[in-house]
């Protein structure tokens, strides 16, 4: 009698217990949520961005001939930064993030990032990273939009 109520017991808990499959578990688990606020990167593709200087708390244009001014220029393989002299560099990727887009320089040790200082006003900031959290600013810069350069004299 003991066995049977045992046995009774082991087929009644495997068959009501509810089935879920393996595989569809990982995926809910392991899918990510998109955040639509995602910089989005195609928007920095063939853009040219011009260091500016940050004066007296507000941001001018260099005064500086054109052709001696750093810039940042970022294209879908590579990404042309001139901070002393005009240097191109290999991407391994371009990535995006809430806050920031990230330029990951093959073979380079260290990467570029951008952010947004005034986004209303096309201002940003490229700060070179090395070692994961150290930020260089001998080698980093206010910039702004070529497009939008000529608006910093307007505010």
């Amino acid at each position: 009698m003991y066995l049977y109520k045992i046995t009774l017991l082991v087929f009644l808990s495997l068959f009501s217990c509810k089935k879920t499959n393996i595989q569809d578990e990982k995926t809910k688990s392991t899918t990510p949520k998109i955040i639509s606020t995602v910089l989005n990167k195609e928007n920095f593709i063939n853009t040219k961005w011009r260091a500016i200087d940050y004066v007296n708390n507000g941001f001018k244009k260099m005064t500086i001939k054109e052709e001696w001014q750093s810039f940042v220029k970022i294209n879908k393989k590579d990404a042309i930064i001139y901070l002393q002299e005009p240097t191109k560099y290999n991407l391994d990727s371009i990535q995006a993030t809430r806050k920031s887009i990230i330029l990951h320089i093959k073979g380079g040790g260290w990467i570029y990032k951008f952010k947004w200082i005034d986004k209303k006003r096309h201002i940003g900031r490229w700060d070179y990273i090395y070692n994961k959290t150290i930020i260089d600013s001998s080698f980093s810069m206010y910039v702004v939009d070529e497009k939008y350069i000529d608006d910093l004299s307007k505010n």
